[in-house]
């Protein structure tokens, strides 16, 4: 007998659910399958018909983020974005709320560098957007670009796992005006 798409799918998102619970309070290595099933009120043999093993299932709940992300970076670009580097982080920030507790472990210590890599290849059109606007040489914009990058996911990092009063905002508008990218022209940067 065929299980119904819907029921399907539902079970595979309380398994990604039950891990990502567990994977806030505990390392990956940590985690097995009877822990994802007790979470989700299953029995292994069902975690096993969704995922061929833990990896798989983390592999997957990083795609599904990565995958939103890179979607509503894309139609922010193609259609609102003003081109402002505040609004754009403001943007970013807004986007990382629905998963601020999962992205504050995969963008620490604790996550996947592999992660970070891909997050940091999402953001880079917004980064690129609001460099081009300075007119650099091409080392100067690789250099700024890398510095922006890995200052960006080391203070959003921060950000969203100690900072949680700190409105978007006001974050936006600290870290652009902290990283020197308002006004600076090509002659302040040589």
């Amino acid at each position: 007998m065929k299980k119904q798409p819907e029921v399907t799918e539902q079970t595979r998102v309380k398994l990604k659910q039950a891990f990502r619970e567990l994977y806030l309070r505990n390392d990956l290595a940590e985690i097995h399958v009877k822990d994802i099933t007790d979470q989700a009120g299953y029995n292994r043999a069902t975690f096993y018909q969704y995922f061929r093993d833990i990896p798989e299932l983390f592999s997957q709940v990083q795609d599904d983020i990565i995958d939103n992300l890179k979607v509503l970076i894309n139609d922010h670009l193609a259609v609102i974005s003003d081109g402002s580097l505040e609004s754009d982080m403001g943007f970013l920030l807004n986007t990382l709320q629905n998963d601020r507790e999962i992205l504050s472990v995969l963008l620490s210590e604790r996550g996947d560098p592999r992660f970070v890599r891909r997050f940091k290849d999402i953001i880079l059109p917004l980064i690129d957007q609001g460099i081009s606007v300075l007119h650099l040489g091409s080392d100067q914009a690789l250099l700024l670009r890398e510095f922006y990058l890995s200052g960006t996911v080391a203070a959003v990092s921060l950000w969203l796992s100690q900072m949680k009063e700190m409105s978007i905002e006001a974050f936006a508008r600290f870290a652009t005006n902290s990283f020197g990218l308002t006004g600076a022209t090509q002659e302040s940067c040589e």
